[in-house]
């Protein structure tokens, strides 16, 4: 009978232990051999930005945290900004991390080219990796690979998690509405101009002043009726005329009384 009680005792005790231990059990660190370094260099032109997918085909969004995923620069940063964020929805083909990067130049040890390090778990698989420059210099370059996440018009913030940044951010943007208005500029769709104006340092162009109302110019003399013999008087200044004077001094003709 004690034998048939001891029995499930130790069975739960068993268990709880091995529980214990799995939640003591100390976070997988990103080094050694349990981890992958993925370095990717971009140089936007000053005043502009890049944006980096980088799409890891064997893993979910979920996987892609402070956990499994680290971003490192190598190098002077100078004053630019970064800001990393995890797509979660609308991705085809594997989890995708979108990375920004504004070139803002500043007396600072400024680079010509950022170098990107990434650092991954192997069990996340090998990245591919896709980068555009300059979307506000030059336009045309986009529509490339990075511009296909499945979307209804702009990227929300909201569907993005902000993973990692560096640098002095954006004012009045938090990472992921940062980076997801670099998405919409790079892939042509709309976007804030408050954005523009930050990243490219050109506030918008005031509006004109409105025209002033004319002024108002004094009524112009009346002409006098010619009359044989009498020549008519002229004005001697735009607000002074003679022609009531005159006919005031004309002598009466003959024969008035």
């Amino acid at each position: 009978m004690m034998r048939a009680l001891l029995g499930p005792v130790v069975l739960l005790l068993a268990t709880a232990l091995l529980a214990a231990g799995a939640a003591a059990a100390p976070t997988p660190r990103l080094d050694g051999a349990a981890a992958r370094n993925t370095p990717v260099s971009v140089s936007p032109a000053p005043d502009d930005l890049a944006l980096i997918e980088l799409r890891f085909r064997g893993a979910g969004h979920r996987q892609l945290n402070d956990h499994t995923l680290r971003l490192g620069v190598g190098g002077p940063f100078g004053d630019d900004y970064l800001a990393g964020a995890v797509a979660l929805a609308g991705s085809r083909g594997g989890a995708r991390l979108l990375v920004l990067i504004v070139n803002r130049p500043s007396p600072l040890e400024d680079p010509a080219s950022v170098r990107l390090l990434v650092r991954s778990r192997r069990t996340l698989g090998v990245p591919q990796v896709e980068r555009l420059s300059d979307p506000f210099s030059d336009p045309r370059l986009g529509g490339t690979a990075i511009c296909s996440l499945r979307l209804s018009g702009r990227l929300a913030a909201g569907a993005l998690r902000a993973l990692q940044t560096r640098g002095r951010a954006l004012s009045g943007f938090t990472p992921a509405e940062a980076v997801a208005d670099a998405y919409d500029v790079a892939c042509g769709l709309p976007y804030g101009s408050a954005f523009k104006e930050l990243v490219t340092a050109s506030p918008s162009a005031p509006s004109p002043p409105a025209p002033s109302p004319p002024t108002p110019r004094p009524p112009g003399c009346t002409p006098c009726p010619p009359e044989p013999g009498i020549a008519c008087p002229l004005a001697l200044a735009p607000d002074i005329c003679t022609a009531p004077l005159a006919e005031a001094s004309r002598p009466a003709a003959a024969g008035a009384h």
